[in-house]
């Protein structure tokens, strides 16, 4: 296996040990009196999506964590590498990856945070330009177009599809 492979190994167990942590806290703070309906019985409710997205988030990272740590078990440095003009190309874009990694991170746990209290329209816009401007777009009327048209069909979805009460 190659570096690239072995840092992309640690990237994705990065992701994936940021992620479990997130869905321990979600399961953690999910009220279980309000969300008693299983699916044998009833209709899933609004009270109920937290615990099961909860329960998936924990699954997928699971997954993505396995095969991560197998890689990094696996790999082993055979040379020692020198440092040259192009390594310091790779080590600026690592660099930047982790801080658009930590930036989307804290911007998740906002979103989470201020779901109930912030329209879910104006939230969900807010938080895809910010997202757009972290990941390198930098047409504001991209940034406006895109934005309003997710955050209204992410409204839809929620609100008149699912019923939630947003």
């Amino acid at each position: 296996m190659d570096r690239e492979k072995f840092i992309s190994a640690r990237r994705d167990l990065a992701l994936s040990s940021l992620l479990i942590i997130i869905a321990i806290v979600a399961i953690m703070t999910v009220d279980f009196t309000a969300s008693r309906t299983t699916a044998a019985s009833e209709v899933f409710t609004h009270a109920t999506m937290p615990l099961i997205y909860s329960i998936g988030l924990m699954i997928i990272s699971i997954g993505i964590a396995v095969p991560a740590v197998i890689k990094i078990v696996l790999y082993k440095e055979e040379n020692t590498v020198e440092s040259s003009e192009g390594e310091q190309g790779t080590e600026k874009a690592s660099s930047i990856v982790v801080i658009r990694f930590f930036a989307t991170a804290i911007m998740l746990v906002l979103f989470a945070l201020f779901l109930g209290k912030i329209s879910l329209f104006i939230e969900t816009v807010l938080f895809l330009a910010i997202m757009f401007v972290l990941f390198g777009q930098r047409n504001p009327l991209k940034i406006a177009i895109i934005s309003l048209i997710g955050g209204a069909a992410f409204h839809f979805l929620f609100v008149s599809i699912l019923k939630l009460p947003f």
